[in-house]
């Protein structure tokens, strides 16, 4: 998750990341912390979670897996919501973040 949601730190798991129900919590940039759990996972095609943080935050990301060439692509589709007048803002830098849409690893 790390390498593909640009995450700092992953902690405080209480089961593992590939079975519904795990909660944990995710380290963004600086004090972004998001209580977060695994809703849906069929390994290795399918991972969804979701989350709340800071400022009303709340989100839904739903990662599908496939292979391609000798890498993997991910495909996300996410929902999120801020509180306010802060929405836009969020969804600009979600959208603009480098491979969040699709990505070979």
């Amino acid at each position: 998750m790390p390498r593909w949601m640009e995450l700092q730190a992953v902690f405080d798991l209480t089961g593992p990341l590939d079975r519904a129900g795990t909660r944990f919590t995710q380290v963004y940039r600086g004090p972004w912390r998001f209580r977060t759990e695994v809703v849906r996972a069929d390994p290795p095609t399918l991972h969804e979670i979701v989350g709340r943080g800071p400022l009303w935050t709340s989100y839904r990301w739903l990662a599908r897996f496939a292979s391609e060439g000798g890498g993997t692509r991910v495909t996300v589709e996410f929902d999120t919501r801020v509180f306010g007048p802060l929405d836009p803002l969020v969804h600009r830098l979600l959208a603009g973040s480098a491979g969040l849409r699709h990505a070979v690893i």
